[in-house]
């Protein structure tokens, strides 16, 4: 039996497709669309990965966790603006979302009083990068709650759910 190299056994997109009960590399590639030499270098990290692949890994290894991280982790702009967002368990998610929200109201009246002349003063930037930082938080939070859900109820075109739940009437209703 040949040794497994740890660089591969480390590596996210093996763990994800050895998960998946994929065991090789030629029964992967077809699924990716991709020869599974390619695969192997993207195993192995020789090679960059496209987001394309990624998001194709995501869904033949039923793993949306795979596209978070390659945002987060690998694309330069992902980098920049996207939170290393876990996989976590539903019910925590949703708790931990709900939990960040209580002190929404303080930081919004803080926010609008810092920002109601047009200008921020010196002794305002403090404030001001608490909140931001609860913000960050916020959306770290909200990231892990939907892949919690869609670890729960399988790949799902978000963007089209929230279309149309904004082209719903009672939405505006809710959300007053």
């Amino acid at each position: 039996m040949a040794r497994l190299d740890t660089k591969v056994a480390r590596n996210m997109y093996y763990q994800a497709r050895i998960e998946a009960g994929i065991r090789s590399r030629e029964t992967a590639a077809p699924k990716l669309n991709i020869d599974p030499r390619t695969l192997a270098n993207y195993e192995l990290g020789t090679r960059p990965i496209p987001p394309d692949v990624v998001l194709e890994m995501a869904q033949a290894y039923e793993r949306p966790s795979l596209a978070y991280s390659y945002c987060s982790r690998e694309c330069p702009i992902g980098k920049m603006i996207r939170h290393d967002v876990e996989e976590k368990e539903l019910t925590w998610a949703a708790m931990q979302t709900l939990n960040e929200l209580r002190g929404v109201e303080t930081v919004r009246d803080t926010l609008i009083k810092i920002t109601a002349d047009g200008r921020i003063t010196e002794d305002e930037l403090t404030d001001l990068a608490f909140i931001m930082n609860y913000f960050s938080q916020i959306e770290k939070t909200i990231a892990e709650l939907r892949l919690s859900l869609q670890a729960n109820i399988g790949n799902t075109d978000w963007e089209e759910i929230l279309k149309n739940e904004k082209a719903h009437p009672a939405a505006t209703e809710r959300a007053s």
